[in-house]
């Protein structure tokens, strides 16, 4: 029997666009230099999840989010439509090879428990590994969106972002989970929160943690941009583009895409650096 080079899974799910219901604010991640810079770093000890809910809107490799000090930290969760990564110092990447639907709203995670990291799409484990260490801190600030690194700029995801949450606890396990939609809620493992329910035209984003780590849109590197601040997703063109009903997700056995001829973290996925 053939190996089984496809393995398709059909998800019942609603987009957040035109008429669907959503959340009062969103992150719209237009440029590739779009960023947001983070007034702090975050400190996790052996376990850390990663998380957003994301409206990707082009096939275009980008950061979610990155904090990075040269040598000593990165924790990473990473998107293109084809895989979605993530990792942090010192494990090396850790790829999910899937593609995803543009125009709809989805739940993507990083998870490490001190013992595996594991990659979720939509409440759905699509990658994982043994693994144990103690993660890396740093003092290097976080960055949602594109970030300039030693190695090099990598840029952001284009897209939609209803939020965004680092814990320092591995808040899902197993095969799979109901994937959390629209705004994500603080509690007592919450290190980082935007939910980007600002005014439009706001310069910075709130923590909801209560660790005061607020965004600044647009700064913390040299050319850096601002994604727009919006209170809804805009009507698509075409009804075709709301993705109503089943989203085809089609894993395959693959090579994992790259991120400007690398992967993610591309010089610092085994070394920090």
């Amino acid at each position: 029997m053939k190996p089984l080079k496809y393995r398709l899974l059909i998800i019942s799910a609603f987009a957040c666009m035109g008429g669907a219901e959503s959340n009062a604010g969103l992150a719209y991640f237009r440029n590739s230099t779009d960023t947001i810079s983070v007034s702090g770093g975050t400190t996790i000890a052996n376990a850390i999840t990663i998380e957003a809910v994301v409206i990707p809107i082009a096939p275009v490799n980008g950061m979610i989010f990155n904090e990075y000090t040269f040598g000593l930290e990165d924790k990473m969760l990473g998107y293109s439509q084809n895989e979605i990564g993530g990792y942090i110092f010192p494990l090396t990447y850790l790829a999910a090879p899937v593609t995803i639907s543009l125009g709809v709203s989805h739940h993507l995670a990083y998870v490490y428990d001190g013992a595996q990291d594991r990659i979720y799409v939509d409440g759905i484990l699509f990658a994982s590994r043994l693994a144990s260490i103690a993660a890396g801190n740093g003092s290097g600030a976080a960055f949602v969106g594109a970030i300039n690194r030693t190695d090099g700029f990598q840029s952001g995801f284009h897209g939609y972002m209803d939020s965004l949450r680092v814990s320092n606890a591995a808040l899902y396990s197993g095969p799979s989970f109901a994937a959390p939609t629209g705004d994500l809620t603080a509690d007592g493992t919450t290190v980082l929160l935007y939910n980007f329910n600002e005014s439009p035209g706001s310069t910075t984003v709130a923590d909801l943690s209560g660790n005061g780590l607020t965004g600044t849109l647009g700064s913390g590197f040299a050319g850096a941009t601002s994604p727009q601040l919006v209170s809804s997703v805009p009507e698509p063109a075409s009804a075709g583009l709301l993705g109503l009903g089943a989203i085809l997700i089609a894993i395959r056995r693959r090579r994992s895409t790259f991120l400007n001829g690398q992967r993610f973290g591309a010089h610092s996925l085994s070394n920090g650096q």
